[in-house]
């Protein structure tokens, strides 16, 4: 999970106590991004201790557990960010990833449902790193399902992923894993062209299309396709296998 841009406070003139909390406030944002895990901390549960409440806070704090092992602590704190601003959505993507992490799949998609819910009323578009970030944790997701042979729930989950992210190579990848695990061989050989129509020197995509090349009986067409990864990577272990294999126990020689 990549740390929340954490938001500065602009400086008013709402009294001495406020401005020593603003500032503090700032100082704590500054250790966060620096990487400075443990002042922050320090800065933001003293922070937590009193009025008024920011909502970065409950976040930042959240991100600090949630990076220290700590899923439960750290939920709790993005479930108390979303308490004070329930349209906080870096809040709850790192709620839902965190969740994902956890295995509380059910809990997770809510979280990501309500974000895509909240974005389709507004009708405003949602920021590239926001929207990456969805990408990822939808994926995260999949490959759960994946890891649980619930092939159809994680087709599903690289679908939402692809919303988001239709260009990410190794989405598509993962949506044709899957789909070929099911049996859906002509949509997984779809999904891993679309893949290397995204990046041509995708080694891995190859590899997997040789594979399923090679179920739907489509021999040279799966040969091709592991002496391409061959030639992208002259030491794969696994295309010279693949391709040993298929030739009948020849030497590979990348095309």
């Amino acid at each position: 999970m990549a740390p929340p841009p954490a938001r500065r406070e602009r400086p008013g003139s709402r009294g001495p106590v406020e401005a020593e909390l603003r500032q503090v406030l700032n100082q704590a944002i500054t250790a966060f991004q620096e990487g400075d895990y443990d002042e922050a901390e320090r800065l933001l549960l003293a922070l937590a201790e009193r009025p008024p409440v920011y909502a970065n806070v409950y976040n930042m704090l959240g991100f600090i557990y949630s990076h220290r092992g700590l899923p439960e602590k750290a939920t709790e704190l993005f479930r108390r960010a979303l308490g004070v601003n329930p349209n906080y959505t870096e809040a709850q993507i790192n709620l839902a990833i965190t969740l994902s992490d956890m295995g509380v799949t059910d809990q997770a998609i809510a979280e990501y449902r309500k974000i895509q819910d909240r974005e389709e009323r507004a009708g405003t578009p949602v920021p590239s790193p926001v929207r990456d970030r969805l990408a990822n944790a939808h994926s995260g997701i999949g490959q759960l399902y994946h890891a649980l042979r619930l092939y159809d729930h994680a087709v599903a989950e690289f679908d939402k992923a692809l919303i988001w992210a239709p260009r990410f190579a190794d989405l598509h990848l993962r949506r044709a894993q899957s789909l070929a695990e099911k049996g859906a061989l002509d949509e997984a050989d779809r999904g891993l062209v679309q893949a290397l129509e995204i990046n041509p020197k995708y080694t891995k995509a190859y590899l997997e299309l040789g594979l399923i090349c090679l179920r739907r009986g489509q021999r040279q067409r799966a040969l091709k396709a592991w002496r391409q990864a061959l030639a992208l990577d002259p030491g794969n272990q696994l295309a010279t296998i693949y391709l040993r294999q298929a030739e009948g126990g020849q030497p590979a020689s990348p095309a």
